[in-house]
């Protein structure tokens, strides 16, 4: 046997034992492994293109490698075939874009071809098919390659069968290429019932709903939905307690179709606010409007209670309003107070003396009992002094033994003593006087 064709049979031995890893080349070629001088005709950077199922044709001169490139727009396996082999003088390399070789193919004696069947290749990847030939250096021949998508045919490994919800699969085995490759079943169809399927039963408080179903995984057909709205609880008063001034009170009720319940709370009245808790002395009865809250801050409307008021609201003292509740939340009954102040009086004249003053002032004797005179050496009058007259007929008073040279300031009001309490009206505006030596 010839020494170049031993060469090519142990080559192709190598090969089929560990393509992968004896393959691991330079880009420019795979001398490492065929064992001569390697004769490029171009290389991976000048690599004609190949286009899938166009056939384009080299002619090679005696021991020859030559370069394709292909770039698949889809993932997907691929085979590649080179033509007008004579028996094993001519092998396929297929190498990535860093030159290193991931398949090989194989000569067919009876087509007299050399096929690398099902590789996988990435869509938008550009991989190299590395032609190398053993021919005589004298002689020459042209092959052509084809780059093509591989048709699996092979054995059924196992399978699933699609449902309305999930497709299926089959796995076999290509017994060409070896791979095992999947064939996608897309899902069933639903078989909707006619018949309506009760999916919730309407409530108080939960929607109805029914629709047609699938028979064979119960999914429901979304057009087929019918809704029927929650009824809401028909509530019926059960108990009542009403509220008073110490405690709340509350409402208990129960639904007439589910029995559910609920309670409500009615907040205490807390609060009585009149519209005026301090009046002038003018000889008029004297009636504040009222308004009423309840713990919670909210006003309780005046259709629930009565007012009724002490008599004689028009002479100076303390006058009771007393609140009294009616209806079907409250109960009991609050009461406060305004008073009717007398009249004041004014300061006529603060005349200086010898270590003191004489203070001389208006009378005032409707709905007075008497008068106070204070003084003090400070206009807030902090640490005054303070005279009472007990008769409303007293208009003046002179004031001794105070510092000589001294500022004071003094002001003047008045009372009235009713059931043994003082009513006092608003002080006077002040005035100042500075004593004598």
């Amino acid at each position: 046997m010839k020494p170049k064709r031993i060469l090519a049979l142990l080559l192709t031995g190598a090969l089929a034992l560990q393509c992968t890893t004896a393959l691991a080349a330079t880009p420019t070629g795979i001398s490492a492994v065929k064992s001569r001088t390697t004769i490029s005709s171009n290389s991976l950077q000048t690599a004609e293109a190949l286009s899938l199922n166009v056939q384009k044709a080299y002619t090679f001169n005696g021991s020859d490698e030559y370069y394709y490139k292909f770039t698949p727009s889809v993932t997907d396996y691929y085979e590649v075939k080179v033509e007008n082999v004579v028996e094993n003088d001519t092998f396929i390399f297929v190498r990535d874009s860093a030159g290193e070789a991931i398949a090989y193919g194989t000569y067919n004696q009876l087509t007299k071809t050399t096929v690398m069947s099902g590789t996988q290749m990435t869509a938008g990847s550009t991989y190299y098919i590395d032609i190398v030939t053993y021919i005589d250096n004298n002689a020459s021949r042209t092959m052509a390659t084809t780059v093509s998508k591989h048709e699996h045919t092979g054995v059924l490994e196992y399978s699933k069968e699609p449902s309305c919800n999930d497709a299926g699969f089959k796995f076999f085995n290509c017994t060409t290429c070896g791979n095992t490759y999947e064939v996608h079943v897309p899902k069933k169809p639903h078989t909707w019932e006619t018949t309506y399927t009760i999916d919730s039963v309407q409530s108080c408080t939960q929607d109805g709903q029914k629709s047609f179903h699938c028979s064979f995984c119960d999914e429901v057909n979304a057009e087929s939905v019918i809704v029927f709205p929650a009824w809401g609880h028909d509530y019926q008063e059960r108990s009542r307690s009403k509220a008073n001034r110490d405690a709340n009170g509350k409402i208990q009720y129960i639904c007439e179709r589910c029995d559910a319940e609920k309670t409500t709370t009615i907040s205490r009245p807390k609060k009585i606010t009149l519209s005026k808790t301090s009046y002038v002395y003018d000889g008029k009865t004297k009636k504040p409007t009222v308004k009423v809250t309840d713990a919670a801050g909210e006003t309780i409307s005046a259709s629930r209670y009565t007012v009724s008021y002490a008599s004689g609201r028009k002479v100076v003292g303390k006058y009771k309003v007393t609140v009294r509740f009616k209806g079907s939340k409250y109960e009991g009954s609050m009461s406060t107070y305004f008073t009717i102040i007398p009249k004041a009086s004014a300061l006529t004249s603060v005349a200086a003396s010898s270590k003191g003053f004489t203070a001389r002032w208006k009378k005032q004797s409707t709905q007075t009992t008497g008068y106070q005179l204070q003084y003090a050496a400070n206009s807030k009058f902090k640490s005054a002094k303070t005279i009472t007259f007990v008769s409303n007929k007293t208009t003046s008073r002179k004031v001794t033994k105070l510092s000589a040279k001294k500022k004071y300031y003094v002001r003047v009001r008045t009372y009235k003593t009713v059931s043994g309490k003082k009513y006092y009206s608003k002080w006077s505006a002040s005035k100042s006087v500075v004593t004598g030596k």
